[in-house]
């Protein structure tokens, strides 16, 4: 992986870049012009993947009651420090599955132990690797049993309820075993006061008010005088005789306002309905039966007034185990980085050019005393970041004891070129520039826009600047004469570096034409097959313009350093064209 992380990350030339590009896309490279000192950004990619390996050990505490299905178990490693050591191998962990399936108890994690290095022990191998499945190691001083301190080994305990003491059959406390209690509504009188007088027997006559007196006239029936005394009788005033000329007169239903309480019948008090005047009622606490048994507690006579004791349910023993519990894990990783400048490319690009079933490499293991490590400086840069981001550690459980690597390094670059034909710049980038390049161009050079205009700052040169003086008459001669300079630069099927830039500095830029006539530039500048020459393209608007057009094709001819053959046979053809 080094060697190829080298090659990757050599220097890039101008001319390297032009090569890839001529392999890559000759047909768009024939239209690129690139300076040799032209600047360009790169940028180095690097997918770095690892899979790791990472040991786990942690110390457990449980603490049960001694079941008899863990007994025999538990006597195998009964013995102490003396028996086995400070460590020992639980040579099975029978007793904690037994613990988990049939008693749903488990170990918990114990974060300080008075042991001098407690998890350092071997990892068990197979075939020079580290085994996924590790015994346990068990700590014998603190393995364990005791009698219960909840029930000093006698397997119950008193009753937790309070009221029952033990006592398990007891009187009544809310009777004192009368099986009756006082009826609290009437204070054990039997009745109670009555709600509607308040215990007088009477009440406020609801004819009067309790006034005792009643308007003359007020009634319905009642034809007197409305409370005047004066009443009008064969049209003269008169006293009213029905209240002697008082306009009131005494009620016939009370006795100054007050009559007897129909409700109680002028007692002042009912009958208790809670006791029905019985003054007490049946204890509901005990049922009316004057004891209670208590519900929580055993009534057998060995077990009386006692309940099993929650500590060691009933089995009078206490059993601890603490033990080292050790996880084998197996993960990997993976990230996509950069170093370099910034350049415009897509992400699922890059991804696009990355080996995902590219082979790991073994750049560390330990296994217990033998540490091995085969890092280059990539694959240990790459390790180190990554054991960072995820806080793997070689020293320190969780402990990392296998690495495997695998890089791949993708060198990028953008450039800028310009367009032969539209003398305007654009930008590609080049993905993978060593290994398996491709081409991304970040626009289209001939896409054509309804109002071009100067978008994109076109670059031309003197003879760019002399088609706008008073030697180029027409348009038509200016594009006859680009389409006999594209015929020529591709007649001996290359275009080289020097013609390319006489053909862009002959036709500066295209701005007075039509995107139809631009097309038919770019069709012909990208045509494998040219079309036969006509009288039509070699027509212009004078002989001095024919000669001056004849005069660039020869320059653009000999802008290589020598004129082919191919060359020398199309020139004689056009001025042939010309003449007729």
């Amino acid at each position: 992986m080094k060697i190829s992380a080298d090659k990757q990350f050599q220097k890039i030339t101008i001319e390297q870049i032009k090569t890839i590009l001529k392999n890559q896309v000759p047909d768009k490279f024939d239209k690129m012009i690139i300076s040799e000192n032209q600047e360009f950004k790169r940028a180095d990619y690097s997918f770095s993947k690892m899979s790791f390996q990472k040991v786990e050990r942690e110390i457990q505490f449980v603490k049960f009651p001694l079941y008899d299905a863990v007994t025999d178990n538990f006597k195998e490693i009964e013995g102490g420090e003396k028996l086995f050591g400070q460590k020992a191998v639980l040579k099975n962990d029978n007793i904690l599955k037994i613990l988990n399936q049939k008693f749903k108890i488990n170990g918990s994690k114990l974060d300080k132990i008075h042991i001098e290095n407690p998890l350092k022990f071997p990892f068990d191998e197979i075939n020079n690797e580290i085994n996924p499945i590790q015994r346990k190691y068990f700590f014998p001083d603190l393995t364990y049993k005791e009698n219960c301190s909840n029930c000093k080994a006698n397997k119950y305990v008193g009753c937790p309820d309070s009221e029952c003491q033990g006592r398990h059959d007891y009187t009544c406390p809310s009777c004192n075993g009368n099986k009756k209690v006082d009826c609290k509504p009437c204070k054990c009188s039997g009745f109670i006061k009555c709600d509607q007088c308040r215990g007088s027997g009477e009440c406020k006559c609801s004819k009067c008010g309790g006034k005792g007196e009643i308007k003359c006239g007020s009634g319905f029936f009642d034809s007197g005088c409305n409370g005047t005394g004066m009443v009008t009788v064969n049209g003269k005033q008169q006293r009213c005789k029905k209240c002697s000329g008082r306009g009131i007169y005494p009620c016939s239903d009370c006795r100054q306002g007050i009559v007897n309480c129909s409700k109680c019948a002028a007692k002042g008090e009912l009958r208790c309905e809670n006791c029905n005047g019985r003054g007490e009622i049946n204890c509901d606490y005990c049922r009316a039966q004057g004891n209670i048994i208590c519900k929580t507690c055993y009534g057998d006579k060995e077990r009386y007034g006692t309940v099993d004791c929650p500590t060691c349910n009933t089995m009078g023993l206490i059993a601890q185990l603490v033990y080292v519990d050790t996880t084998v894990s197996n993960d990997s990783i993976d990230k996509l980085t950069f170093e370099g400048e910034t350049i415009t490319v897509l992400e699922s690009d890059i991804k696009k050019h990355i080996i995902t079933d590219a082979p790991y490499l073994e750049i560390y293991k330990r296994l217990n005393a033998v540490k091995t490590e085969n890092y280059d400086e990539y694959s240990l840069k790459f390790a180190t970041n990554f054991e960072s981001d995820l806080k793997l550690n070689k020293a320190i459980f969780p402990v990392v004891v296998k690495e495997q690597m695998s890089y791949q390094i993708i060198p990028c670059v953008e450039i800028t070129y310009k367009h032969i034909i539209t003398n305007e710049e654009h930008n590609l980038t080049i993905i993978d520039i060593w290994s398996n390049p491709e081409v991304v161009f970040q626009s289209d050079a001939e896409e054509l826009k309804q109002n071009i205009g100067n978008a994109t700052k076109a670059v031309g040169g003197f003879f760019g600047k002399l088609f706008k003086t008073n030697n180029f008459k027409t348009k038509e001669d200016k594009r006859n004469e680009i389409i006999l300079l594209i015929y020529l630069a591709k007649v001996d099927g290359k275009i080289d570096e020097a013609e390319k830039l006489f053909l862009s500095d002959m036709i500066g830029n295209l701005n007075e034409f039509t995107n139809t006539e631009k097309h038919l530039l770019f069709d012909l500048m990208n045509a494998s097959v040219l079309p036969e020459l006509t009288v039509k393209e070699t027509a212009f608007s004078s002989k001095e313009r024919a000669n001056e057009v004849m005069d660039n094709l020869n320059q653009l001819a000999a802008s290589d350093g020598e004129i082919e053959a191919t060359e020398k046979i199309l020139i004689d053809k056009i001025t042939q064209l010309i003449k007729s």
